[in-house]
């Protein structure tokens, strides 16, 4: 092994020791935040999606698969930019982590880029960005992240940025303006 060797494999076993946030692929934008505009859009899309559910459960998995249509209007339209939303989130105590892996299976990882995380574990919010500017908010399970923490960032973003919680898994529109909603929705 050459002096470079040495270096090189030094440098990425420090890497692989950085601290990172994993989120399964399936995850991604399940529980997501999006513009107040798309009330409407959302809860339409929530009913179908829980018709679509219970024509296609079959008793033990589901035997066909619903696709989102994307949101009217998208997030970027906030122009909410990445300094802005670490500000808020170390603000309020959440914990930056500086690598995001997503995946699936137990081998299957990549690192996720232009994506930012804030917790531990698999309770976490996520955000993507391009040229600085936040296009997604996402969060896995946010009832294990810090109950006091979780509502004022939630109350938060609804409030400063006009925002809804939509969780597409449950099914569930949250109004972000609106504390005693988001505390039913974490209960």
């Amino acid at each position: 092994m050459g002096l470079f060797d040495y270096f090189r494999n030094n440098k990425r076993q420090k890497d692989n020791d950085q601290p990172f946030l994993f989120f399964h692929e399936d995850d991604f934008r399940q529980i997501e935040l999006i513009p107040k505009e798309n009330f409407d859009q959302a809860k339409s899309q929530s009913n179908e999606i829980l018709e679509f559910s219970e024509k296609n459960f079959d008793g033990i998995g589901y035997t066909n698969i619903y696709i989102r249509n994307d949101n009217n209007i998208h997030l970027q339209v906030r122009k909410i930019s990445v300094e802005e939303l670490d500000e808020l989130l170390l603000k309020i105590g959440f914990y930056k982590v500086p690598k995001v892996i997503t995946g699936y299976g137990q081998d299957y990882r990549v690192i996720a880029s232009n994506t930012i995380g804030f917790g531990q574990d698999y309770a976490a919010i996520y955000y993507d960005f391009q040229e600085n500017i936040v296009t997604n908010i996402w969060l896995t399970q946010p009832y294990n992240i810090n109950m006091e923490k979780i509502i004022s960032f939630l109350e938060e973003v609804g409030k400063k940025w006009d925002l809804l919680l939509a969780d597409w898994e449950a099914t569930e529109i949250i109004d972000l303006s609106d504390k005693e909603a988001i505390i039913n929705y974490l209960s």
